[in-house]
């Protein structure tokens, strides 16, 4: 590499989000680490405020990539990596702050450990609990945040070591290893592109390594709430099923795809009986008091309107768990953006039950409407997801056997029926004998080191 060029170029995708990005680039502007051996790369994501005015005036060292249009995450990464000279590229989401040994760190472990990808941890903007320290793979392509909202004080001390995930709102990675690996699938828009390219890059024989003292401060969400929670919901779905089809390795290809199919359709089912209960009837089988033998079905009939509202009671106190959360912290914002979207849910599913009518079914609920979206667009992406498989096989040189060893899929209670689901003998018969799954609730997995468990494992 040349004297004159960086050694880090850090990249900023940014839509609409001015006001982030400045508090942003100003804890840049305190990092400790010589500015001929990093550059900033703001990528302005066709936004309508006044993001490049904004940076240009205010920090006006920072490259500025502008896109037309909106290209999510993904297209502005990769935007900002076409325009990087650094050897190592470095993500962070624009409503992050970042702490002064933030960069020295991660030369720390890129350098000092000579790793290829680093990711760093991730604190609420209090700094009093855990955003993220370790992410954990999901049997069906999903991942969740261990210990995410756990307090901070409980993960002082740690030391580097390899992890699974590296979390794409902040990490580091050598840029001749993410270009040949393909970097982020940009059809993934946003959410589970750092899964996908993480999966990609310890099959092909290379680690992340944790590097503890890469600390930044992160306004959670404050970005992608403007995408509204059901679009976030369509690309969860779609993005997390796409990211196992990828990866999975052919010795447990068809079962594991088999599972999360079955899973998907399983939660499409309860998200349909809880949002939209008039629907029920309709979509009884047409035969449903016979089977196939002439008898009578077994099979069980529409969810009761006392289980559903059992279930909307459950949700309503995960709701009013964060809310609590929130009002800690003091995010007083939060708290009125969950409030109204409560009634926006309420006041759509209102509508819908207006215009339905005997003579069809209308989707008119939200998280239905996302979730059926993203069954469609994955069942007509399967050519182009095929293509995309052959090619991560082709790169790999460690079998998911040998992954899964060291870190193991995980089946984790997270939407309404995964308790049914999870807890039936038929589900459990399908999983892969060779796997050593980890089973948990989803309190347990966020749950606080000090208080459920020790965290001698990470």
């Amino acid at each position: 590499m040349a004297l004159h060029e960086p050694l880090f170029s850090i990249i900023i995708p940014s839509y609409n989000g001015a006001r982030l990005l400045e508090r942003c680039l100003s804890s840049l502007s305190q990092v400790r680490f010589p500015a001929r051996r990093r550059e900033w790369i703001v990528v302005d994501n066709g936004s309508c405020d006044e993001t490049s005015t904004v940076v240009q005036k205010r920090f006006p060292g920072t490259k500025i990539v502008r896109l037309p249009k909106n290209l999510g995450f993904t297209g502005g990464i990769a935007a900002g990596v076409s325009a990087a000279q650094g050897r190592y590229l470095v993500f962070l989401n624009n409503d992050m702050r970042v702490t002064p040994q933030w960069l020295e760190a991660f030369d720390e472990v890129l350098r000092g450990q000579q790793a290829v990808c680093a990711t760093g941890k991730i604190l609420d903007r209090t700094g009093e609990y855990v955003d993220f320290v370790e992410g954990i793979l999901l049997f069906d392509g999903h991942a969740l945040q261990r210990f995410q909202g756990a307090r901070a004080k409980n993960f002082q001390g740690l030391q580097p070591h390899p992890t699974f995930i590296a979390c794409g709102g902040n990490m580091a990675v050598r840029r001749d290893v993410y270009l040949t690996l393909g970097g982020f699938d940009r059809d993934f828009f946003a959410y589970t592109e750092d899964v996908d390219f993480s999966w990609r890059l310890h099959a092909a024989g290379f680690q992340t390594i944790f590097a503890p003292e890469a600390i930044t401060f992160h306004d959670h969400q404050a970005t992608s709430n403007r995408l509204g929670r059901y679009r976030r919901g369509f690309l969860y779905e779609r993005n997390a099923f796409a990211c196992l089809y990828k990866n999975i390795d052919d010795p447990f290809f068809h079962s594991m795809v088999h599972l999360a199919w079955v899973t998907f359709i399983h939660r499409t089912r309860w998200i349909v009986s809880l949002h939209e209960p008039e629907s029920l009837i309709a979509l009884r089988s047409p035969f449903a008091e016979w089977d196939a033998q002439g008898g009578p079905s077994e099979e069980p009939p529409p969810r009761s309107a006392e289980g559903i509202f059992e279930t909307a009671r459950h949700d309503r106190r995960g709701l009013l768990r964060k809310g609590m959360a929130c009002l800690r912290t003091g995010d007083f914002r939060k708290v009125r953006e969950r409030v109204a979207g409560i009634f926006s849910d309420y006041l759509k599913a209102s509508g819908s039950k207006r215009h339905s009518s005997s003579a069809g079914i209308v989707w008119g609920h939200p998280y239905v409407q996302s979730q059926l979206q993203a069954l469609w667009d994955v069942s007509r992406s399967m050519h182009r997801l095929q293509i995309k498989r052959m090619e991560v096989q082709s790169r790999r040189r460690v079998s998911d056997r040998e992954i899964f060893e060291r870190f193991p899929p995980w089946i984790v209670t997270t939407y309404p029926g995964d308790d049914e689901l999870f807890a039936s003998p038929w589900f459990r018969s399908l999983l892969p004998k060779d796997i050593a799954f980890r089973f948990a609730s989803l309190r347990e997995v966020h749950g606080d080191p000090a208080v459920e468990r020790d965290h001698s494992d990470l």
